[in-house]
Parts: structure tokens; sequence; C-alpha cells
């Protein structure tokens, strides 16, 4: 056995994989001595990028050999953890000869069962994130953000995202039909900080499928600045973190 670890919350490790299922069939999964983490590229235009961290303080037991990656095809993986919805759940995964072993332990009511699925091994490719400096971030509840992606997506394919002064403005315009969303402090968002204006446009369907990523957790936290990639990013309450990665059009 090459690695073993327990992820505290069934549930949570659930919502990982349902909202990684929404945008791919297979994952990736890298398990170093740093912890768990993997990421998708959108095929087409390279234009989004999906990260999973799981950060190794965040297990309740964590043991590896040697790292490794293994690609899971989540809709296996989903079928599987479809009744982990338990609060008082916890998971573990380990590595078979043919792939990996989850069990799904709850204490409180005394129940355990063993999955196996068969999946491919390979060496460990974490690849790098963008390096940019945003100028304005803010935080807010995920659904707010899906409205406004959804209502923009009816005017049109585009929308621009600005940060000035004390509020964020969405807006879009075509065919003499606009939308505009203006978000201040409070109202809806839960903080705002900015150190420089900034303004870039982005696919609104870009957007709406990281938020459908992201969503999975409460609050989203959003950063942007003028003609770079946005950043989106969500917690789950036992640990670990989504980020999503849209670039601009320029």
């Amino acid at each position: 056995m090459t690695f073993s670890f327990v992820y505290p919350s069934a549930k949570d490790f659930s919502s990982f994989v349902s909202a990684l299922s929404k945008v791919t069939d297979n994952f990736v999964l890298n398990i170093t001595e740093e912890g768990v983490n993997g990421r998708y590229v959108e095929p087409d235009t390279k234009s989004m990028m999906i990260i999973l961290d799981i950060p190794k303080t965040y297990f309740s037991s964590f043991e590896i050999e040697k790292p490794l990656s293994v690609e899971l095809n989540l809709s296996s993986l989903k079928k599987v953890l479809l009744k982990a919805k338990s609060k008082t759940a916890t998971i573990e995964v380990a590595e078979t000869d043919s792939g990996i072993r989850i069990t799904v332990r709850d204490q409180k009511v005394g129940t355990k069962s063993n999955i196996y699925l068969a999946s491919n091994k390979g060496d460990v490719n974490l690849g790098a994130e963008p390096k940019v400096e945003h100028t304005v971030k803010f935080s807010l509840e995920s659904k707010v953000v899906e409205r406004i992606a959804g209502d923009s997506s009816v005017i049109g394919e585009e929308v621009t995202v600005k940060g000035e002064g004390e509020e964020v403005m969405f807006y879009t315009s075509e065919e003499g039909k606009e939308y505009t969303a203006i978000l201040r402090k409070d109202k809806p968002l839960k903080y705002l900080e900015l150190s420089d204006i900034a303004e870039s446009k982005f696919r609104v369907e870009l957007i709406k499928e990281g938020i459908d990523v992201v969503s999975q957790f409460s609050d989203v936290e959003v950063n942007i600045g003028s003609n770079i990639p946005m950043k989106l990013r969500s917690e789950a309450d036992a640990g670990g973190q989504f980020t999503v990665w849209i670039a601009p059009v320029v």
C-alpha cells in the first residue's frame, strides 16, 4: 500500500466529487507529502482551470510511501458516494493493486462500507497556477453570482466586471439591451478589498461553469484585476478548497 488517508467529512468529500463531475468525466488526483490535489483544464480553449487542494493538515490520518497520481472516473465515484451524506461519516481512501478502496465509516450509527474502484496510476503532475496580481478581492454568497451570471446570459455572451471605489459592477450590453448589477459592502458583499481600479471582460458561460463548481460550498471569494484571469475560491467546512481560474476576453 503506497498511500492511505482519512478525510473527516464524507459529505464534503462527496461535494468535491459532485462538483468536478459537472465539468469532466475523469480527474487525476495527486497524492503527495503535502496532501491531495489535482487540476482540470477546459480542453477546447484552455480558458478555465479548476484546482482541488486538500492540505495534509486537514486529514484525520495521512500515510504515504511515495508520491503518485490516480485517475478517477467521477461518474463511478459519484454513484459510490451518493449515500455518503451523513455529517458524522468519514471517508478513507487507500491504494489497492488495481486502483483504490473507499471506506465510508459512520461511528455514530455503527455502519461501515467498502467499495473498490479500478483506476490508472502514474507520476505526479502538479502544474502551475497563473502568476498575476489582483487588485480587487470580494466575498459573497455563491448564489448571488449564479443569479448575476444567469441574468447576464439573457443579454449577451460576455460580461464586464469592474471594481472601483466602494463597489463592484457586472455589466453587459448587446443589440440595444443592457444589464447592470452593482454590489456594495453588505449589499450583498461580505467584504471588499480594493488597492486599485480593475476591469476585465469574461465569457458568461465560463463564469456560470466556474460558479457551479465552487457553489458546493456557501461563500465564494472573487479576485479580479485588469485584463488578467479571474480567480474564484471556496472552502469546505472540513478543510480543502476549490480554486477556479477564468481567462479574460482580450
